[in-house]
């Protein structure tokens, strides 16, 4: 399993190159602050190469945090993050504008730490 999530990484890594950092992620991120969700879950942006990158960045992080790892009859989340069911690629993009506004000092980092860092400091799941 820990093979899978480290191909997954890769696929991240390789698909956000031209965001190299958090920080440029976080500015291409920036736009998806003022969309909100419509009924029905649908959400209207402008569609640019930047929100572009970013909706897709997000798409393999919310693939990334449900990757579980079994031992035995007892299972946990590889990234630990516990994101509820429920919740939305807009809300994972929100929540990471938030932490970096609020950790302006990450901005240099890189893009998976960063976006896992700040997703299990909402959402954290409980220790093994």
């Amino acid at each position: 399993m820990k093979r899978l999530a480290l191909i997954f990484m890769l696929c991240l890594l390789s698909g956000v190159a031209y965001a190299d950092t958090a920080g440029v992620l976080a500015s291409q991120c920036r736009p998806f602050m003022e969309t909100e969700s419509l009924s029905g879950g649908e959400i209207y942006f402008d569609s640019t190469y930047d929100t572009g990158v970013c909706w897709g960045t997000f798409e393999m992080v919310q693939n990334l945090i449900v990757l579980t790892e079994w031992k035995g009859e007892n299972s946990s989340r590889i990234f630990k993050v516990c994101a509820p069911e429920k919740s939305r690629r807009l809300q994972l993009i929100k929540i990471f504008i938030k932490y970096m506004d609020e950790h302006p000092e990450k901005l240099h980092e890189s893009i998976l730490n960063t976006t896992l860092e700040s997703l299990r400091s909402v959402w954290p799941c409980p220790e093994d």
